[in-house]
């Protein structure tokens, strides 16, 4: 069984990941190379500017823009259920290990 302290270090491992995902994600969205040329081709192609043969490398762009942003997002939102998952073990570790009211009345008899 791991210990308190294994589990700890596993709970920030874990924060770490999904902080660096977040920013990773974040980066996406913000940066000129990517969020921001997503949303100018959606733009484009909403305007429907550009000949044909624009508009569908625009839209082979956009889509795998977009499914870059939906990979992203999974990998925080995967590292967020992990940091949970280990938030409660240690919860249940640290409840677990120091005794409650339902200890007390035990040992008074009451």
């Amino acid at each position: 069984m791991a210990s308190v302290e294994d589990i700890k270090q596993e709970l920030a491992k874990a924060e770490a990941e999904k902080q660096k995902a977040e920013a990773v994600l974040k980066e996406f969205n913000e940066g000129e190379n990517q969020g921001k040329w997503l949303e100018e081709l959606s733009t484009k192609l909403r305007k429907e500017e550009g000949t044909a043969a624009q508009r569908a490398e625009w839209k082979e762009e956009k889509t795998r823009l977009e499914e870059r942003r939906k990979s992203l997002e999974k990998r925080r939102d995967d590292w967020d259920v992990e940091v949970q998952k280990w938030g409660a073990k240690l919860r249940e570790m640290t409840s677990a290990s120091q005794p409650g009211n339902d200890f007390v009345t035990r040992a008074l008899g009451t």
